[in-house]
Parts: C-alpha cells; sequence; structure tokens
C-alpha cells in the first residue's frame, strides 16, 4: 500500500477498479445513516455492556441485560436462524454518490457501528469516505453460509454440493466487481504491518508448539477436547519415540505445508496486491504457519535431545585384531593357564563373571516362579534356570527370551521381593539394561559409555517391560542402530554380557568402584562391537 492516498469519485472508481493503490479517498458520497448494526452485533455489544459503566455496579441490571440477551439468543433457535444470523452480518451498507439514484449496490460499508461511526465523522467533517478499499466477497461468503445453514444441508448427497457452489462461483464471475471500503484515517504503516503479521504468525507457531507438547490427560481430553485432539500432531515426538526418521518426516511434512501455504497465499490470493483474495490469504496464512510449526517442532525435538546425544558415544566401529588375550565365556584351562603368563600385560580387573551351573525349576522360589508365570502370559517361553555354582543357599536364576526374542528376562529373588532384569542389545553392540529397583534405583535412565540403565517397580511387569522397551526403541532410533535377536541358545552370554555392562555403567556413575576388563561372550563383546547377524543353519 502506498503511503500518499489516491483521490478519486464514485464513477472513477467502478470505471478503473482498485488500480495500484488500495488506500483511496473517495469524494462526495454518503450512505444510508439509517442502517442499524447487525443483530450479531448486538448481542456481542450486550456482553461488552455487562462490565461497564452503571450496569456494572447495579446486579438488577445485570440479570435484566442477561434476561435480554438470553431472549435474543433463544430466538435463534435452529441451526437455519443461527447461519441467517451470521449471513446477516455480512449484508453490507450500500454507498452511493451524492445528488444521484443508483440501484444497484456496487461500493459498500463493513456492516459493524466503528466503520460506521467512522465513516459518517469522515464524511461530515471533509466530504469524502477514507480507507481502505477491496474486491467485496461477502454475497458469495454469505449465499454458502445459507446453504450449509439450510434444513436439507445434511440431505444433500455431493453431486447437489457443487452443483450449488459452481453456481455460486460462476454468479461472483459473471457479476459486476463490487468494492467494499474499511474506513480509516490514514493508511497502516507497512513497519507495523510487517510487525502484526510476524507476531501473528509467532502466536500461531508458539500456540502449536503448545498443543503438540502437552501430556495426555483425561481431564484434557474431557474439558478441552479440540485442543486436546489438536495436540496429537505432536504425540510421535513427545513421547520418546522421535528418532532420526520422525524429525525428517515432520520437516518434509513442514515444508510441504510452507511450500502449499506460500502458493496459496501468494499466487492463488496475491498477497500484497491491490486485487488479492482474502480468503486465499487466510488459508495460505494457516498453511505457512502450520508448516513453520512443524519445523520449528522438529528442530525444538533435536535440541531438547542434543545434551543426551553428547551423553552417548558414537556406534563403534570395527578394531583391528590385537594379540592381547581376552576372557571369552568358553575360556578352556589351559588358556587360562597362557593367559596367567601375560597377567602383567593385562590392566587389572576386580570384576569376575559369575559362575553359573545349569539347575532345574524345583530349585527356584515360589517368588521366582510366580513371575515367571506372569512372564509367560506376555509372551515369554522356555524358561531355562541356572544357579550359582559356589553358593548352593542362593535360590536359581530364570532365564526367558521375550518379544520376539529381542528381550531376554532374568528373574530371581532376595527372598522377599523379586529380583528382575531385562536386557536388550543394539546391533552397535550397546546394552540396554532395566532392572527393578530391588537390584538398583535410580531417577532416570544413566547413559554410559558401553550401556544405559534404568530401573522400574516391580510390582507391574507389564510396566517395568513397557518402560524398558520405550528406552530401547528411543536408542535405536537414536543412534539408528536395529535391535539385535537372541538365538534360544544365547541365555547365558547375554546374561553375562548384560551384567558387566551393567556394573560398568555402575562404576562410571559411582555407584561402584570394580574395574572391568575386557571380554568376549561369542557374539557380544566387551567394550561393545557391532554384533554380527545370527547365522541360519
Amino acid at each position: 500500500m502506498k503511503s500518499s492516498p489516491r483521490v478519486v469519485d464514485y464513477q472513477t472508481l467502478l470505471n478503473e477498479g482498485i488500480g495500484d493503490n488500495a488506500f483511496i479517498h473517495l469524494t462526495n458520497v454518503d450512505f444510508d445513516r439509517t442502517e442499524k448494526t447487525s443483530r450479531l452485533e448486538r448481542i456481542a455489544s450486550s456482553f461488552e455492556g455487562i462490565g461497564a459503566g452503571a450496569t456494572a455496579a447495579d446486579p438488577a441490571k445485570i440479570q435484566k441485560t442477561i434476561a435480554e440477551i438470553k431472549q435474543q439468543l433463544a430466538a435463534q433457535g435452529g441451526t437455519s436462524q443461527i447461519a441467517d444470523l451470521v449471513a446477516e452480518s455480512l449484508v453490507a451498507i450500500k454507498v452511493f454518490p451524492k445528488n444521484a439514484g443508483l440501484t444497484e449496490q456496487l461500493v459498500s460499508l463493513p456492516r459493524n457501528r466503528n466503520a460506521v461511526a467512522t465513516a459518517a465523522d469522515q464524511i461530515d467533517h471533509y466530504n469524502e469516505l477514507r480507507g481502505y478499499i477491496t474486491i467485496d466477497n461477502g454475497e458469495q461468503t454469505r449465499q454458502a453460509i445459507q446453504l450449509l445453514g439450510s434444513p436439507d444441508a445434511m440431505q444433500r448427497d455431493a453431486n447437489a454440493w457443487l452443483e450449488k457452489l459452481n453456481q455460486i462461483k460462476q454468479q461472483k464471475e459473471t457479476a459486476r466487481d463490487r468494492f467494499l471500503i474499511d474506513p480509516m484515517d490514514r493508511p497502516p504503516s507497512r513497519v507495523s504491518s510487517a510487525g502484526l503479521f510476524a507476531c501473528s504468525l509467532g502466536s500461531i507457531v508458539f500456540g502449536w508448539l503448545l498443543l503438540g507438547s502437552g501430556t495426555m490427560s483425561w481431564l484434557g481430553w474431557f474439558l478441552m477436547p479440540i485442543p486436546a485432539i489438536l495436540g496429537l500432531v505432536g504425540f510421535p515426538l513427545r513421547l520418546g519415540r522421535g528418532g532420526r526418521k520422525t524429525s525428517i518426516l515432520y520437516l518434509i511434512v513442514g515444508f510441504t505445508l510452507f511450500v502449499v501455504g506460500g502458493y496459496e497465499m501468494v499466487f492463488l490470493g496475491g498477497f500484497g496486491q491491490t486485487d488479492g483474495t482474502t480468503i486465499h490469504h487466510v488459508i495460505g496464512f494457516l498453511l505457512a504457519a502450520t508448516g513453520t510449526s512443524a519445523f520449528a517442532g522438529a528442530a525444538l525435538h533435536h535440541r531438547a535431545r542434543q545434551p543426551l546425544e553428547n551423553i552417548l558415544p558414537p556406534p563403534p566401529s570395527a578394531t583391528q585384531p590385537t594379540t592381547r588375550p581376552v576372557l571369552s565365556y568358553r575360556t578352556s584351562a589351559d588358556q587360562l593357564a597362557a593367559m596367567a603368563n601375560d597377567a602383567e600385560d593385562c590392566a587389572p580387573t576386580h570384576y569376575v563373571d559369575p559362575c553359573f551351573m545349569a539347575a532345574m525349576d524345583d530349585s527356584c522360589s515360589s517368588i521366582t516362579m510366580d513371575c515367571v508365570e506372569r512372564l509367560d502370559v506376555i509372551g515369554f517361553v522356555n524358561p531355562s534356570y541356572v544357579r550359582a555354582s559356589d553358593d548352593y543357599n542362593v535360590p536359581a536364576i530364570a532365564l526367558q527370551f521375550g518379544c520376539d526374542h529381542k528381550v531376554l528376562a532374568e528373574v530371581s529373588d532376595n527372598a522377599v521381593e523379586p529380583v528382575i532384569r531385562f536386557t536388550s542389545v543394539l546391533h552397535d553392540g550397546l546394552a540396554i539394561v532395566t532392572v527393578s529397583e530391588t537390584v538398583a534405583r535410580t531417577r532416570r535412565a544413566q547413559f554410559g559409555i558401553n550401556g544405559v540403565y534404568a530401573s522400574g517397580n516391580h510390582d507391574s511387569i507389564e510396566k517395568l517391560l513397557a518402560s524398558h522397551l520405550e528406552l530401547t526403541i528411543r536408542m535405536s532410533e537414536k543412534r539408528d542402530s536395529k535391535i539385535v535377536t537372541f538365538d534360544h541358545e544365547e541365555k547365558l552370554e547375554v546374561c553375562l554380557y548384560s551384567r558387566r555392562v551393567f556394573a560398568d555403567i555402575q562404576r562410571q556413575f559411582g555407584e561402584s568402584n570394580v574395574m572391568i576388563a575386557r571380554a568376549s561372550y561369542d557374539r557380544f563383546q566387551f567394550p561393545p562391537q557391532p554384533v554380527e547377524e545370527l547365522t541360519l543353519a
């Protein structure tokens, strides 16, 4: 919009149209001063009057005003009446040249009291109507609203709707341009307009981010169902499942919405042009703002996870073979004797793998067997039992695979409460361990160099398993590494590997002072190395 107005008379405006300057001084015109504001605005103004002036201090007047509002709303009982109420507010007030009688309404004022008051003041003082002029699409909008609110609206089929909408569109194309002038004394500043545009964009983006970051709440669904439904757009990110692929998906969707919104607003709506279409501007702006929100959501999610990524080591790469002897689960006595000669070359270690031997289920306590049965219900099958070979007083341990052989459950007890440990391993070697609070207690997951562990309440095995799976999936997506599928004969190897990694994490966080040496458990190496795929016979 140009800073200086364009001075035209009524006939010149009809002949030349809006031109390149939408801010005009329309000379020698007037409008019907007897026109009333719409019923919708009168109802809205009644609400404003409740807390203003003498009414605010008089309870009787407040009750009387509320009763009048109820009466006005009761008169608009059905859907069609409400649609007529809204459509009536879009009927503009006719502007006509003085000393001339024109039957066709080609220039109009918005039907609201502020516009009427400003227009009357301008005409009385300057004999001209000053303001911003646009193409008036109110008639088509009014017809569409009345069509939607008609009693037979829900009974129309798709063809009838398209036919009616095409008829409204054809009427617009064949009819002569109508103009709507919004009275204002001076054109708005470009700086203030840009500021309002930026604030509107920021408000919508911030609103989307707030909706998308909220947690699930039954109270929220009950009290605010629409915001709760809209908030589902951020569900994949806020639950911790939003890894790299999810973030990229949000970026792609955001970019698509931004491009579509820009096309709608600029190319179809003519944004920044004097003959632009408001409805295209609104739709395009909302689409672009939603796309920007998706961009911002993905960026903030990535930034929120950044400290976690700084703590976690990168996936290890294959290392060169070494001549240093490595302790193996299946190391023979002769190999141990040979390794003893080179003990001075190895780092000192105080952690020793427990020695297990096979056991029967009758050596397990009732507490352990109860957990085994509960695990069997949720898909953990074929338990194996082991016990310490050097202490027959310790109850046996049950080992079970579940979740398509991607989780090892280790169950025992301390004579009072069950002791549960879930273990999963990624293909880059990282172990994810979730233990019951009878093993260790931590407020949040502990991210070590060689693994991750978290703790939970043992009262609900299902919730403990769900927490373990969520952490495992999160780490799998973060490190872009799949979850290892265990072989049915690898229970003991996975158990020993899990215990060594768990001890190492506790050492890193000062929970123990043992030193952990390198070790090998067939496919699983410590420190972690990429895990080989299972070879099918």
